[in-house]
């Protein structure tokens, strides 16, 4: 739910509105965004269990790029986030084989250096390439 997020949005410095008017403006295209979002992921997970395609495109691709390991971290960074909003249900999603597809790719890309050490595969950059495509 919104309540639960929004107020998380703004991370340790919360927003100073000039006035109600812009209080409107800014939560009216924060929520637009977060509606259109459900509205794409919705489509795709619908896809995912007709046709067993997941073409969910965060919005930092266009097309069929690859992008950079670093925006893909940047961009995991934030679902991480919103992963520590709700664990459950997110252990739930990660647990269940059909929506383990759409999360994997994520894993190596999670910032785990405040879980102690662990050992980098080989090829690495190449499993990242793939996840990140």
């Amino acid at each position: 739910m919104p309540s639960e997020w929004l107020p998380r949005l703004w991370g340790d410095d919360e927003p100073i509105f000039d006035d109600d008017a812009q209080i409107k403006i800014v939560l009216g295209a924060v929520m637009k965004h977060h509606n259109a979002l459900i509205t794409a992921i919705d489509r795709s997970l619908n896809r995912l269990e007709t046709g067993g395609v997941a073409d969910y495109r965060p919005l930092f691709l266009s097309d069929n790029q690859t992008p950079m390991h670093e925006s893909v971290r940047t961009w995991v960074r934030g679902f991480w986030k919103a992963m520590a909003l709700a664990p459950e249900t997110w252990s739930a999603l990660v647990e269940d084989e059909r929506t383990q597809v759409l999360i994997r790719p994520f894993v190596g890309f999670f910032d785990l250096d405040d879980h102690g050490p662990y050992e980098t595969l080989a090829n690495i950059d190449d499993l990242l390439d793939e996840d990140a495509a």
